[in-house]
């Protein structure tokens, strides 16, 4: 008897358990039930809402905000609904809920304001709101057709607010880039019209992107265009031009970006992957000139590299060893050096006897640049 009691007991059980499954999406029913042991059921709400977001599943995410009561008095939930008009691509609609958000007079204790940038699409790129972003640029993109399409004599050009657009648009574009979604970078960069670009950040994107769809020629006359057009530099800004000239083949233009990379940002992550970079191209240099004793060192590789088969920073395995990349010169009678003293620095010896970091680099294979002992001997020319 006790023995039919537990199995009953048993399957009672598991049937309790197997209903609280049947239905696994966040209905309204189900919402309500979590709200009664939940002391804030509007910010659990808004957490499901953030889920379908996340995984482009608009209907339950607008069916679910739909259901939730005094949306302006939340700041939280007027960012929310920024971000789900922009999923579903209505622009005006998302900008109104972000403006209201901002302007909210709870927002200072609901959120802390310094971290929510004032621009819309800034907002979505910082959080990763990829959905957002690319139904915002599609809601753009066919205000932009309308116009081109409604345009008659009378009314204003749609050649006015493409600016606007080059500008949104691009703006989405580089927030993929930024994060290395290539594809999707690609996508919406490729929109942009050309002729109205002067954005040196764009024109090093599309370079970037065009390396990687192995397009050297295109590539190469876009860095002719970033080279016009730049006018300040950050680190991933250097390297991104450093990964684009390796491609290409362009040692000088490897080492000048190189030199402002240590010179402006010595600490920087970007930087260290430019030493590492260097370093490796020094060890490969050395390694092939054992190996190929006997070749003439004339022997180049005139095709660019491909540095999506060949990731960064061993794109230029290939190169020839008299490149100025990582040509290591035998020393001679007039060759000279410095030994290191306290506070010295690489790049006050670069300025010193007036040459670059990544000759010292070069010319010092076995160098610690992070950890430089004093009383260092380190070869400072030919």
């Amino acid at each position: 008897m006790v023995r039919y009691s537990l199995l009953l007991s048993g399957l009672l059980i598991l049937a309790a358990c197997s209903s609280t499954h049947l239905d696994d999406s966040p209905t309204e029913n189900k919402v309500s039930k979590i709200a009664s042991n939940n002391p804030n059921p509007k910010q659990n709400t808004l957490s499901y809402i953030r889920a379908y977001l996340l995984t482009g599943n608009v209907k339950k995410a607008e069916a679910l905000f739909n259901s939730i009561e005094n949306i302006e008095e939340s700041a939280q939930a007027s960012l929310l609904e920024a971000e789900l008009n922009a999923a579903k691509g209505d622009s005006i609609e998302a900008q109104r809920a972000f403006l209201a958000a901002l302007n909210n007079k709870q927002f200072d204790l609901q959120l802390n304001k310094q971290f929510v940038s004032e621009n819309l699409l800034d907002y979505f790129c910082a959080e990763h709101k990829w959905p957002a972003l690319e139904g915002y640029g599609e809601a753009l993109l066919k205000n932009l057709s309308t116009a081109s399409a409604s345009h008659t004599e009378l009314s204003p050009s749609p050649s006015n607010t493409k600016p606007f657009h080059n500008q949104a648009i691009s703006q989405i574009g580089l927030c993929f880039f930024d994060q290395q979604h290539w594809q999707q970078a690609s996508y919406w960069l490729d929109k942009l019209d050309i002729k109205q670009l002067n954005d040196p950040s764009v024109y090093l994107a599309l370079a970037r992107l065009h390396i990687i769809k192995q397009q050297f020629s295109a590539a190469a006359e876009l860095m002719k265009s970033y080279e016009t057009s730049k006018v300040k530099v950050d680190a991933k800004t250097l390297w991104d031009a450093i990964e684009v000239y390796i491609a290409l083949n362009q040692a000088a233009q490897v080492n000048k970006y190189g030199e402002h990379l240590y010179s402006l940002f010595p600490n920087n992550e970007y930087t260290r992957k430019y030493i590492i970079f260097s370093r490796r191209q020094q060890r490969r240099a050395l390694a092939l000139q054992q190996s190929e004793p006997d070749q003439p060192s004339s022997k180049t590789v005139k095709q660019p590299i491909d540095i999506e088969s060949n990731p960064l920073p061993l794109t230029v395995a290939k190169q020839a060893s008299n490149s100025s990349l990582h040509t290591v010169p035998e020393p001679s009678d007039s060759t000279q050096y410095h030994v290191m003293k306290k506070g010295q620095t690489l790049y006050r010896l670069s300025k010193t006897y007036a040459v670059l970091i990544g000759d010292l680099l070069r010319w010092n294979p076995n160098l610690r640049v992070d950890d430089i002992p004093l009383g260092t001997r380190i070869r400072v020319s030919e």
